[in-house]
């Protein structure tokens, strides 16, 4: 049985019955021979892995389930607590890279949160913790470089490059700017919106003088005369609409055209 299971054995003589969900926990679970007075726990199998017991909760605390009686009138759900073998430990440390990238964050976790799972018996014997401690000790910096790392494959997929990427553009660049040294040793794409670098700025000669000149027509309007100043507004409004995308994304006193035509609205 290779998923989540329910029992529900019967106990005839005093007609008693309960249900029991088992949860393996990624383990393989094979029913046990049972007899007339108690209800044997069945033992999931995981290779690389050996099972420690069973717990009436998913974060595995608390005393182990050792039995379960024909007698009781509770359902229950019991979940498998499974722990790596040493030999297996060992193997998964040493698949930690030496140099370690962002794409490694999600695996040093899974390690380390396995690794934690092991008594300390156990964890006496893994011979390379070492080399796990090292990965941990760079989480830090790897996550923090991870986010600009994300943000640049995302902006690198762009198809269609405009102007309302340069704020964009100038995020990125002051994110990485902010990191330390070694976290700028994890950004290894940064070359890869060189060429979304280059278009923005092209873009930006092309339209910025139309931008300019627009933002002056705007704030030439005084605020609070909107209807001394209605036909302008309006003309304004109108020529707003139609200019191209990348002359809008340049502007910065759009938001005065917007407060000006919303107040000349309610006026009127």
């Amino acid at each position: 049985i290779k998923k989540n299971v329910t029992f529900t054995p019967e106990y005839d003589i005093q007609t008693k019955k309960f249900t029991t969900t088992f949860y393996p926990n990624g383990g393989i679970i094979k029913e046990e021979p049972q007899n007339n007075n108690t209800f044997i726990l069945p033992t999931p199998e995981k290779d690389n892995y050996k099972f420690v017991g069973w717990y009436y909760n998913s974060s595995l605390m608390g005393n182990k389930v050792t039995e379960l009686s024909y007698t009781s009138d509770n359902d229950s759900t019991l979940y498998a607590k499974l722990i790596p073998t040493v030999n297996y430990m060992n193997s998964l440390i040493n698949e930690i890279p030496s140099n370690l990238s962002v794409l490694d964050i999600s695996y040093i976790k899974e390690v380390k949160e396995l690794y934690n799972l092991l008594p300390y018996s156990d964890k006496e014997q893994v011979l390379n913790y070492d080399k796990l401690t090292n990965a941990d000790n760079q989480l830090l910096d790897l996550e923090k470089a991870s986010l600009v790392y994300y943000s640049i494959e995302e902006l690198a997929k762009v198809e269609e490059i405009t102007l309302d990427l340069k704020h964009t553009l100038e995020t990125i660049k002051n994110s990485y700017e902010a990191l330390t040294d070694n976290q700028k040793k994890y950004i290894t794409n940064l070359n890869s919106i060189d060429q979304v670098e280059k278009e923005v700025e092209r873009l930006f000669e092309q339209y910025g003088k139309d931008a300019l000149e627009f933002d002056l027509r705007i704030a030439a309007i005084p605020i609070y005369n909107e209807i001394v100043y209605e036909q302008e507004i309006k003309d304004l409004y109108f020529d707003y609409n139609n200019l191209d995308q990348n002359v809008k994304a340049l502007l910065n006193a759009k938001e005065k055209l917007f407060t000006l035509y919303e107040r000349l609205n309610k006026i009127k």
